[in-house]
């Protein structure tokens, strides 16, 4: 099957499926809503060349799995009026502005609706034995066949969005079997539309969310609100708590029988801290030599050295 690669404008690259008669407008419109874009903010190029969205894929001149790009569009690209000119079976011609979101069926039903000589007679109808015609219209070399498809199949999708152009009405009798196919395969379309409509609209809620700034003022107040929550538990659990300095006295005072140094009261109150090495006495051995040489310095390890290989 043939296939376009649309590159996006987040860098992703997407592959999609075209037939001859898809027009250029329906690859922008589903690359755009595969990854929630809007259609009208953006063109589609080819190299440096920006295509047309009116003409089908088999008039734009493009190889199989062509590189494509999506630009931002230059201009704004809104719903414009198309010029249509309704040719009938009998030569007659009718002529309208009409809006490009627009439905074929929509178009056949206004002229219906307002020229009485043609009610019933561009819809569905009976011929002369009985057989059911369905409507037909012809645009640019592509047949859209059956009121389905007609209600299916909008100016816009066409590529019908500016100048003027002419549809090819006639009636034809066309089997069952065959119509059941045409009218599955509009269905299939329709879900198709739809799935993309939804990616569409949830891509653009996300990135909706994502761009949305944060409550400061709502974030600021939950931390507050948990520190003076903690403070309160602080404050109830020591109430239940006796004083530490009552504790340090009455352990001090339970140990003094059994030290060979009383402590005095004063020295054991909470916040003091009892002096350390107040009998401290160099041993009898170390009497006579000088404790304040570091026996690991340079000094010491040379002169100790030289007097051992003296001797």
């Amino acid at each position: 099957m043939t296939s376009v690669s649309v590159l996006c404008p987040n860098g992703r690259r997407l592959c999609v499926s075209v037939v001859p008669n898809k027009t250029i407008m329906q690859i922008l419109e589903e690359a755009c809503q595969k990854q929630g874009f809007s259609p009208d903010e953006f063109d589609i190029q080819h190299g440096r060349k920006v295509l047309d969205t009116s003409i089908p894929f088999r008039f734009a001149n493009l190889p199989n799995k062509a590189q494509l790009e999506l630009i931002p569009s230059t201009r704004p690209k809104k719903d414009s009026n198309v010029t249509i000119a309704l040719q009938l079976p009998d030569g007659e011609r009718l002529q309208g502005d009409f809006n490009c979101g627009l439905t074929l069926y929509d178009l056949l039903n206004y002229w219906e609706t307002n020229k009485i000589e043609l009610k019933g007679r561009l819809l569905s109808r009976l011929d002369e034995s009985d057989r059911m015609l369905h409507p037909v219209c012809t645009v640019m070399r592509q047949e859209v066949i059956g009121e389905k498809a007609l209600q299916a199949s909008t100016l816009k999708s066409l590529g019908l969005i500016k100048g003027a152009s002419v549809i090819r009405l006639m009636h034809r009798h066309v089997e069952a079997s065959a119509m059941e196919k045409i009218n599955i395969s509009v269905d299939e379309f329709l879900n198709r539309q739809a799935k993309l409509k939804e990616i569409a609209e949830r891509k653009q809620t996300e990135a909706v969310l994502q761009s949305e700034p944060m409550d400061v003022g709502a974030s600021a107040e939950k931390p507050q609100a948990h520190f003076q929550m903690t403070l309160d538990q602080t404050a109830t659990v020591s109430q239940k708590l006796p004083n530490v300095a009552e504790i340090s006295v009455a352990s001090s005072q339970e140990m003094a029988p059994h030290t060979s140094t009383n402590i005095p009261e004063s020295s054991a109150a909470f916040g003091q801290s009892v002096p350390l090495f107040t009998e401290f006495k160099f041993p009898e051995q170390t009497r006579g030599e000088d404790v304040y040489i570091n026996e690991l310095s340079a000094s010491y390890r040379s002169s100790h050295i030289d007097t051992s290989a003296r001797s």
